[in-house]
């Protein structure tokens, strides 16, 4: 059976009835998302099989922890909020020195948030290995963010001197 479709399954039994698509190269390469505003989960086909083989776990049972975090943020009712108050730090980390550990602060609670609500969802022989994972999972959400970070102000940085080439040439 093909990942989607255990997904929907797993999705299914836990009685959330939105539908599980596949995630495409183009889009983010994490293993699963959630999106609340097509309400509906994707998964990472190739991504779940190669972090199952990593772990040396089955590639089944691998996919349900990683859907119990992506059904965690789901259930969290701050996620929403907690998504878009990141979003907005992330735009204006340019003007207000230091905001990164309050980004990095906001990211960590949304992903632990995120962890206790999906835990509820693990069958209890994966506990283990869940909360196994979802260490992984922090450290990787720590990780990425540090990394957006750094490429945000990477790019206002390019933007500024954009704008300061085009002030100096009088294309303004």
């Amino acid at each position: 059976m093909d990942v989607v479709t255990l997904a929907k399954r797993f999705v299914n039994s836990c009685g959330i009835n939105w539908p599980v698509r596949e995630i495409f190269r183009t889009e983010k390469a994490q293993e699963a998302v959630y999106d609340p505003k097509r309400k509906e989960f994707r998964v990472n086909t190739e991504k779940i099989f190669l972090q199952a083989n990593l772990l040396e776990m089955p590639m089944e049972d691998y996919l349900v922890l990683v859907l119990c975090h992506k059904i965690g943020q789901y259930l969290d009712p701050d996620y929403e909020e907690a998504a878009r108050n990141i979003h907005k730090m992330f735009r204006f980390l340019q003007e207000f020195a230091g905001i990164e550990s309050e980004l990095l602060e906001a990211v960590m609670q949304r992903e632990q948030r995120a962890e206790n609500f999906g835990e509820q969802f693990v069958p209890a022989r994966l506990l283990a290995a869940y909360h196994n994972v979802e260490q992984k999972n922090l450290c990787l959400a720590k990780q990425r963010t540090e990394i957006e970070i750094i490429e945000f102000k990477q790019k206002c940085r390019r933007m500024a001197v954009s704008d300061a080439d085009k002030e100096y040439y009088g294309m303004e």
